[in-house]
């Protein structure tokens, strides 16, 4: 069994690209520590992987193709059977990329319109929109594997006293079928307002958001 490792519990913005330290890419802030609600009780590696909190910084510095693809990191919950976890993180990695796209067009969106949006375009984006993207996205190859044996603990804060396994995997996926996918995607989203005051609205409103996505990444 490995060395026993004490992991903090870490909050992910909304593209789930990981936190970062003061200086490593650019930010500027002061370093914060969390309530541990963990031990690692084993993991597949001594050291976390660096993609698993910066796939795109990790995807630069080891990977040839980070211009042409995107890179994300999907994570299970506590699951107990090893197989099925690492099988669920490659699983889920479509949905979660859809997930991220989603709410990335729908903060585009909203901080276009300024509160002034319409309730049927907002409708369709909450029940609707992160279906029609999944849909769009095929081709998600899965590049590296990750996971960890942990112990919840209701002393340390945790909900309950609970064993088992959380797998992440790191996938890759095209930027051209990304951009394909939020341009059909827009394309539905438009066709989901009635009247053609709102149509022009939502096109003017995320005309640009694949770029806007693309500079994110840069």
């Amino acid at each position: 069994m490995k060395k026993i490792l004490m992991i903090f519990l870490v909050s992910a913005q909304i593209l789930n690209f990981g936190c970062s330290t003061p200086g490593k890419d650019g930010n500027d802030g002061e370093d914060r520590e969390f309530t541990k609600e963990f031990i690692v009780l084993d993991a597949q590696y001594s050291a976390v992987p660096g993609w698993l909190n910066e796939p795109q910084l990790w995807a630069k510095k080891h990977s040839d193709d980070h211009k042409k693809f995107s890179y994300f990191v999907s994570t299970t919950g506590l699951i107990k059977n090893k197989r099925l976890c690492t099988k669920s993180a490659e699983v889920q990695a479509t949905s979660k990329i859809a997930a991220q796209l989603t709410q990335f067009i729908k903060g585009s969106y909203a901080q276009s319109v300024q509160g002034d949006a319409d309730s049927e375009v907002d409708q369709y984006m909450e029940e609707t929109l992160a279906q029609e993207i999944q849909s769009f996205l095929v081709g998600a190859q899965q590049r590296r594997s990750y996971w960890e044996k942990r112990r919840y603990k209701v002393s340390l804060g945790a909900e309950a006293d609970r064993v088992g396994l959380i797998c992440s995997s790191l996938v890759r996926m095209k930027k051209s079928t990304i951009k394909d996918a939020m341009k059909r995607a827009i394309k539905k989203l438009k066709g989901s307002a009635s009247n053609p005051e709102s149509k022009e609205k939502v096109e003017k409103a995320l005309q640009d958001v694949s770029e806007k996505f693309d500079k994110l990444e840069s």
